[in-house]
């Protein structure tokens, strides 16, 4: 009964005679060995010792010697902690929560030792090689994982409770470091996604999410984009375009491909198909992001993905829906899909293997000929794509016209007499607009003060007085 008072009380009372004595004291040594074990639940006694000493370090500055027989040991450090060593070398309490009241603690005790801590916190499930080997022990990657979780929770614990969120940003940073392929990672957008749907820390989730978006550090806009993709993104659709909006605005290449994958998941929504096309038609229109997210983003909805799908790609499919009264669905308005292929037509010249723009060249104009309803609204935005005044028309409209030719026959594909005849219709037609477009009467232009003969006023006046 006792026991659970104290529990109740998050153990404070003991762990303040713990950590000061009325006899003796404690060292530094000793008290980060207790933080570690809390921390390191599950960890072989070897790897705690060496992380407690890392973390004195860490704290204090002083370098702590534990290869040798000067420290005390883990036999020392593990009965100074009231702790248990079992046969598999882990170590636990016997007093319920224990190890959270003694991470409590120390939060609540040493302020300033709070940014370092969360430092050191980060990089505890990540296994130390040299240690390992030569402490004789293993920490198996269900372990490694367990500890990650467990750092995890109380990181995310304490950012919610104290609206503070540094506790995240660390684990985020570090464990970006260590590579988005490796399973940390995916446990950290998997911490934070669920999250930012679960009721008690949505809400505060939701603006730290909203603060990163605007942030330049890629690990941060790589996690916004990610948990935009998953369940936040499909419940909280509108809040996650608008943290994907101020992601793309940043234009960082380390996370166009993850942006592009957002698009094409939360494409999936038909109810926010026309705000979405909207952003990434905004996107291609913007000179700073039009060869960017602008590119990637157009391109994740104009094709399939992953190539080999079968089927329309997104927009094609929206273009070819009918709408009825009881649902009207969204159909991309041609002006939008102009505004995208320019972005693709002006993707680099003479490129080595093959581009964006090739591969949407040969999938819309398969589209115009397999699917007759089609052929206009494809033919229609691919002419307007390239009807531009000034020189880029030329060039525009040169680079349509190679793509569409190898579309008709070039490296691992056949001449085709079906494609040559879609392919001369569609020039035709480019032929007849570029005719147009030179028989336009040229504009007149305004011409400069006295240059038709007349006298300006001014001056007239001036010679009648």
């Amino acid at each position: 009964m006792a026991n659970v008072v104290a529990a109740h009380s998050n153990w404070e009372e003991d762990l303040y005679n713990w950590h000061e004595p009325k006899e003796g004291s404690r060292t530094s040594f000793e008290r980060n060995f207790l933080l570690a074990a809390a921390v390191l639940r599950g960890d072989p006694v070897g790897h705690v010792y060496v992380r407690a000493a890392k973390l004195t370090e860490l704290l204090d500055g002083g370098k702590v010697e534990v290869n040798g027989q000067r420290e005390p040991g883990v036999i020392a450090m593990t009965r100074a902690i009231g702790a248990r060593r079992g046969d598999d070398g882990a170590l636990s309490f016997s007093r319920p929560h224990w190890d959270d009241a003694a991470v409590e603690y120390f939060w609540n005790d040493r302020p300033l030792a709070r940014t370092p801590f969360l430092g050191w916190l980060a990089q505890a499930p990540f296994v130390d090689t040299n240690t390992s080997r030569d402490a004789l022990e293993i920490i198996s990657k269900e372990d490694r994982l367990a500890l990650a979780e467990r750092v995890g929770q109380f990181a995310l614990r304490w950012a919610v409770r104290h609206r503070r969120q540094t506790p995240l940003q660390s684990i985020v940073e570090e464990w970006y470091e260590h590579g988005t392929a490796k399973e940390l990672w995916p446990l950290a957008v998997e911490l934070l996604g669920s999250a930012a749907v679960h009721a008690a820390s949505a809400p505060y989730i939701h603006s730290m999410l909203l603060a990163w978006s605007s942030r330049s550090q890629p690990h941060l806009q790589r996690a916004v984009v990610e948990v935009c993709t998953g369940a936040f993104g499909r419940r909280h659709t509108a809040k996650a375009l608008r943290r994907l909006r101020n992601v793309a605005a940043q234009g960082h290449p380390d996370v166009i491909d993850t942006l592009r994958e957002a698009v094409r998941v939360l494409w999936e929504d038909a109810t926010v198909r026309q705000m979405l096309f909207g952003y990434v038609v905004d996107w291609c229109k913007s000179e700073k992001t039009s060869q960017t997210v602008g590119h990637r983003t157009f391109t994740a909805l104009a094709l399939n993905s992953p190539p080999e799908t079968t089927g329309l790609p997104p927009l094609l499919k929206a273009l070819s829906e009918e709408t009825s009264d009881e649902e009207d669905a969204f159909r991309p308005a041609v002006q939008g899909l102009v505004t995208g292929w320019r972005t693709l037509l002006r993707q680099a010249a003479g490129p080595t293997g093959e581009r964006d723009l090739d591969k949407a060249v040969f999938t819309w104009l398969d589209a115009a000929r397999e699917r007759p309803a089609l052929k206009s609204v494809v033919f229609d935005t691919l002419r307007q794509a390239v009807n531009v005044p000034g020189t880029d028309g030329p060039i525009l409209r040169e680079t349509l016209r190679t793509s569409a030719q190898w579309w008709v026959q070039g490296q691992d594909r056949p001449y085709s007499k079906e494609r040559e005849d879609v392919k001369r219709e569609l020039s035709a037609l480019l032929d007849q607009d570029l005719i147009a477009r030179r028989n336009q009467p040229i504009a007149p232009q305004p011409s400069p003060p006295g240059a038709s003969g007349v006298e300006p006023e001014a001056d007239v006046k001036a010679g009648a007085a």
